[in-house]
């Protein structure tokens, strides 16, 4: 392997030589921004590509386009605290885009989105640590090929509470995980799922305007384009999880009761309307 720098830690290039040979070719401005990158894999064209950047914006140093030989060129836009909002394709209507961003007033990410729709939410405390975490999906049919109104729902959120504890309510089911530290290093963790609480799958009010404040920042319009009733409609774990993903989540349980039904539903809730 042989590496050469054009300046200081700039990386200009590096070859691997085996059965493959792997190429990579970086170029940069004089302040050191990435002009260019060429990256080439012998007899493997799909991972072969070349990148040119351009810094043409209102503010210094600021890329505000990405062009792919072959590929989508993309073009970044900004707000005023220098935070990404928008990454689009050339051309592109106000509602289309590749990735967005809406960004709270302390830069902390709200939601974000791709291919159009939005696809997470995030809630903060006033540290800005994160207590929340709710990711959205989108569904649309249509008959014979015209496409119909989509419709948007959204998995059980996440709650962060501290760092050795995160949780995630399911209609009768709780999905935990506990870590363990020795010092600041996690040396263990544990997938804890149980019977959940009465009123355990309550939606905090103050995440729940935040959660349509930011759809409402991603362009969408609360009755038409989504209804908060039934985007936070809880669900079961049984709608959002499949057996053989069960089975990965939790082996030993499964393992340990070798198939049993009634072993299955007395160690899990899960089982019980499986079963």
């Amino acid at each position: 392997m042989s590496t050469s720098s054009s300046s200081g830690f700039e990386l200009a290039g590096s070859t691997t030589t085996d059965d493959l040979t792997y190429t990579l070719t970086m170029g940069y401005d004089k302040a050191g921004g990435i002009t260019s990158k060429i990256q080439s894999l012998t007899n493997h064209p799909q991972f072969s590509y070349t990148n040119s950047y351009f810094y043409e914006g209102a503010e210094l140093h600021q890329l505000n386009r990405i062009e792919v030989t072959g590929g989508t060129t993309r073009e970044y836009t900004y707000n005023n605290m220098g935070s990404v909002t928008k990454v689009a394709a050339p051309g592109s209507s106000s509602t289309q885009y590749l990735e967005k961003y809406c960004w709270s007033d302390e830069q902390t990410l709200r939601m974000a989105g791709k291919d159009d729709h939005p696809v997470g939410h995030y809630t903060y405390d006033h540290t800005g640590q994160r207590l929340l975490k709710g990711t959205l999906n989108f569904a649309q049919g249509g008959v014979n090929g015209i496409p119909g109104n989509g419709k948007y729902s959204m998995n059980p959120y996440t709650v962060y509470p501290n760092a050795y504890y995160n949780t995630q309510f399911y209609e009768q089911t709780e999905e935990a995980s506990k870590h363990y530290y020795m010092g600041s290093q996690r040396v263990a963790s544990a997938v804890i799922s149980r019977n959940a609480t009465a009123g355990a799958t309550a939606t905090n009010p103050g995440a729940e305007t935040d959660l349509q404040e930011a759809l409402e920042c991603m362009g969408l319009t609360a009755g038409s384009d989504f209804v908060m009733s039934t985007l936070l409609q809880s669900v079961g774990y049984e709608e959002e999880v499949s057996q053989a993903e069960y089975e990965q989540l939790h082996p030993a349980v499964y393992r340990d009761c070798n198939d049993d039904p009634a072993c299955l539903c007395g160690l899990d809730a899960y089982w019980t309307e499986q079963l």
